[in-house]
C-alpha cells in the first residue's frame, strides 16, 4: 500500500477476522409474517472498533474531513489458513499466496461493514466513494489475521487509476 500518489490518505489495520453483516433470513409469505433478523451485536461491536481505529489514524495522518470530495477505498483481508482437512502441500501453496481463498467471508459483506463504519468519520456519505477494491488472501501465519484499509482522495482519474493498480 506504499505506492499511491494521493496526497491525502489514511492507512490502518484492524486485527482479527472480520464478522460480516447478517441478512434477513427466510421467505416472507404474508404481511403478518416477520422475517427473523440476525443478531447485530457482533457487527456493531466490530464497526465501533473500526471507527475507533480510523479516528486514531485520522488524528495521526494527513486527512481532512470533506463533505464533497470523492474518495476510494482499498480493503485487504488476511485470512487464516485452514488446518484441518487440507493436504500439507496445499497449505504451503496457501501460505505463499499461490492459492486464493474461495471461502467466507464474502468480499461484499466485508466492504459493507467497513464502509458503514467509516461513514461520518472519513467521509460524510457512502455516495462519495467512487471506487472500491476488496481482496482476500491467506495470512503468512494464523496469528497475522487482519484487515488492512486504505482510504484516499484522488485529484483526477489518472491518480485514481494509478492508486488502485499499485495499492
Amino acid at each position: 500500500m506504499v505506492w499511491v500518489k494521493s496526497k491525502e490518505k489514511i492507512e490502518f489495520s484492524i486485527p482479527g477476522r472480520p464478522p460480516c453483516r447478517g441478512r434477513e433470513q427466510g421467505p416472507r409469505k404474508q404481511k403478518s409474517d416477520y422475517k427473523k433478523k440476525p443478531r447485530k451485536t457482533t457487527q456493531n461491536a466490530y464497526a465501533s472498533v473500526v471507527a475507533m481505529i480510523a479516528k486514531n489514524a485520522i488524528a495521526t495522518q494527513n486527512w481532512n474531513y470533506d463533505e464533497s470530495s470523492p474518495v476510494y477505498i482499498v480493503i485487504t483481508v488476511n485470512l487464516p489458513v485452514p488446518t484441518s482437512g487440507v493436504r500439507v502441500d496445499r497449505v504451503e501453496r496457501m501460505r505463499k499466496n499461490q492459492e486464493l481463498p474461495v471461502r467466507y467471508p464474502q468480499v461484499d459483506a466485508i466492504m459493507r461493514v467497513i464502509m458503514y463504519a467509516l461513514c461520518g468519520i472519513a467521509y460524510k456519505n457512502c455516495k462519495q466513494v467512487v471506487s472500491a477494491l476488496v481482496a482476500k488472501r491467506y495470512a503468512k501465519s494464523n496469528d497475522q489475521q487482519s484487515v488492512e484499509v486504505l482510504v484516499g482522495k484522488p485529484e483526477n482519474w489518472g491518480e485514481l487509476n494509478y492508486d488502485l493498480r499499485n495499492s
